[in-house]
C-alpha cells in the first residue's frame, strides 16, 4: 500500500480535486459538489463533465515526472539500458530482472517521432508500449501483435477523439504505419526478454537496434514543451504542486469549452493553477484519499483468486477511459502497467516480513499456463520497489530459471507438469534447495514479491488456475528439522 504522502497524492490525482467550497461561494458550491460526485464517485448526472477525458491529472503525472528525471535525457531521445537491472538500478521501479529496456519520454507537440523496429527472431518476446503521461497504454507493437520490422511514425491526432490507433501507411512514405497518440506528451517503453541461455551481447545488440528520432511537421501544436521546467513549481504543499503540474499539462490537452470551463472552476486555466478562495484543499484531499484507497474494494474492481491471491480486474488496467479513480490507484502501484492481453499482475494482501529463522514456501500446483511466447516470474523487491541485494545475485525465479522438481529434474526441461516450490528466506539453504531459493533481505526488513504473467492464458486471466500457496515456515538450513508442509522435498535430507 502507498505511504501516507503517496496515498494523499494518489487521492488528489483522482481528478482535479473533489473541491469543497465554503459559504463564501454559494453560487459555486452546487456546481463544484456535482463535479466531485461526477469525477470521484462516477455517479454524476452531469454528463457534460463525465463525457470528456478530463481525468488525466495527479499522481500519474508525478510518476511521469520521476521517470523523466531519472532518465536524465532530453525529450524524444531514447535511453537504452543494455544491462540487466540490479540493486543499484533506480531508473525503473519494480523492474523485470530478465528484461532489457529502452524508453523515450516523447513530446510530439512540435514534431513527430519516428520509431525504427529491427528484425527480431520470431520466438523472442518483445513489446513497444505507447503510453500517455497519465499511464494509458493506448497501443502496443510487439511479438504478440506480430508487428513487422521497419519504421513507424508517432504523430498527434487532430481532436480528443484520437484515442490511440495505428493506420497502415499507403503514401509511399516508407512508414509501415502511423501511430496516433491521444496526447502530445507520453512514454514509449520497449521491453525485450532474454530467452533461456541467450547471449547478453546478442541481446544488447538487438536492444540497441531500436532507434527513435524526431521528424518535422508543418503545423506544430502550441503548448509547453517537455523539459525539466515543466515540473518546477513554487507550491507550498504537495497538493498545490500536483495541481500546478496538472494545469500545465492541461494546456496541452484537447478539449471543449465545457471541459475548460470545468477546469477553470477548479482553478486551472491557461496552464496556471490559481486556488479559488473558497477551496479547502485539506478537506478535499482527505475525501479523495479515502475514495482512491477504497477503489480496489468497490464496484467489483478486485477479483478473488485461489490461495488468498487477488487481482485487480484486468479490464480496469492499462486503458482507463473516464475511470479517474482507477487511474490514480494504478498510477501509485503500477505506473505504466500493460493491458491484459500483454500481462497480468496478481497480488497478495499480506505484508511480507521474515525473522532470521523464518521462511516462506511458495508452492505451485504446476506450470502456470501461458500463450505462445509467454513467460512468468516471481521477483523480490524492497519496500521502495528496488531489487534486494544478496550473496548469489539472484532477484527473480521463473520459467527461464533452473527450477527443479523434488527429484532433481528441471521443471522446464521437459513436458512434465508437476508441483514445485520456491523457497524464500535470507539464510542459505541446503544445496538441494539452491536452484529454487529466492533470497529475502538479510536485515529482516519488509519486502514485496511480485508475480507477473506475460501473455497469460485464459485460466490465469479468469482465475481458474490454482495460484501458488504461500506458507510461513521455519527457515530451512543444514541440519534443520523439515516441516511437514515440505513433504515433497523431505526425502532429500
Amino acid at each position: 500500500m502507498p505511504k501516507p504522502l503517496t496515498s494523499l497524492i494518489a487521492a488528489i490525482g483522482a481528478f482535479v480535486l473533489p473541491i469543497t467550497c465554503q459559504d463564501t461561494c454559494p453560487e459555486q458550491a452546487a456546481t463544484v459538489s456535482a463535479l466531485h460526485v461526477c469525477t470521484i464517485h462516477r455517479q454524476s448526472k452531469i454528463s457534460s463533465v463525465a463525457d470528456h477525458k478530463i481525468g488525466q491529472y495527479g499522481l500519474p503525472l508525478l510518476s511521469f515526472e520521476k521517470l523523466f528525471k531519472n532518465q536524465a535525457v532530453p525529450a524524444n531521445q531514447m535511453l537504452t539500458i543494455t544491462a540487466l537491472s540490479d540493486p543499484s538500478s533506480t531508473a525503473v521501479v519494480r523492474p523485470n530482472v530478465d528484461t532489457l529496456y529502452s524508453s523515450v519520454s516523447y513530446d510530439v507537440g512540435a514534431s513527430n517521432l519516428e520509431l525504427k523496429v529491427p528484425e527480431i527472431e520470431p520466438d523472442k518476446y518483445w513489446s513497444a508500449a505507447f503510453y500517455t503521461a497519465y499511464g494509458d497504454n493506448y497501443l502496443n507493437l510487439g511479438a504478440l501483435e506480430t508487428s513487422a520490422a521497419g519504421k513507424y511514425l508517432l504523430t498527434l491526432g487532430d481532436s480528443a477523439s484520437a484515442d490511440g490507433s495505428i493506420a497502415l501507411d499507403t503514401s509511399n512514405s516508407g512508414y509501415i504505419g502511423r501511430i496516433i497518440t491521444p496526447h502530445p506528451i507520453g512514454v514509449l517503453l520497449i521491453r525485450t526478454v532474454l530467452k533461456s541461455g541467450e547471449d547478453m551481447t546478442a541481446a544488447s545488440a538487438t536492444q540497441e537496434s531500436f532507434t527513435a528520432m524526431t521528424v518535422s511537421r508543418s503545423h506544430p501544436l502550441t503548448g509547453p514543451a517537455l523539459d525539466a521546467t515543466l515540473f518546477i513549481t513554487a507550491s507550498n504543499t504537495e497538493t498545490e504542486k500536483v495541481l500546478t503540474i496538472t494545469a500545465r499539462f492541461t494546456n496541452t490537452t484537447f478539449g471543449t469549452a465545457s471541459l475548460y470551463a470545468t477546469l477553470a472552476l477548479a482553478g486551472l486555466s491557461n496552464g496556471v493553477y490559481q486556488k479559488p478562495e473558497c477551496v479547502n484543499l485539506a478537506e478535499a484531499a482527505s475525501i479523495a484519499n479515502q475514495t482512491v484507497a477504497a477503489w480496489p474494494t468497490l464496484n467489483s474492481s478486485t477479483i478473488a483468486l485461489s490461495s488468498n491471491w487477488t487481482m485487480i480486474d484486468p479490464s480496469s488496467i492499462g486503458v482507463y477511459g473516464d475511470d479517474y479513480v482507477a487511474r490514480a490507484y494504478i498510477g501509485s502501484h503500477a505506473y505504466l502497467a500493460l493491458v491484459v492481453e500483454e500481462s497480468i499482475y496478481p497480488e497478495q494482501p499480506m505484508s511480507f516480513t521474515l525473522a532470521a529463522d523464518e521462511a516462506y514456501l511458495v508452492q505451485f500446483a504446476g506450470k502456470p499456463p501461458l500463450e505462445n511466447l509467454g513467460f512468468w516470474s516471481l521477483t523480490m523487491y524492497n519496500e521502495e520497489g528496488y531489487l534486494v541485494e544478496n550473496t548469489i545475485d539472484r532477484y527473480v525465479l521463473g520459467d527461464r530459471s533452473n527450477l527443479t522438481y523434488p527429484g532433481g529434474n528441471l521443471v522446464y526441461g521437459s513436458d512434465s507438469d508437476e508441483p514445485f516450490e520456491i523457497l524464500v528466506q535470507a539464510r542459505e539453504p541446503p544445496a538441494i534447495w539452491t536452484s529454487n531459493w529466492l533470497p529475502s533481505p538479510v536485515d529482516q526488513a519488509a519486502f514485496d514479491m511480485l508475480l507477473r504473467f506475460y501473455a497469460p492464458a485464459q485460466a490465469l486471466q479468469e482465475g481458474t488456475y490454482e495460484y501458488p500457496l504461500i506458507t510461513k515456515i521455519p527457515a530451512i538450513t543444514n541440519g534443520s528439522t523439515v516441516p511437514e508442509t515440505v513433504t515433497r522435498f523431505a526425502r532429500h535430507f
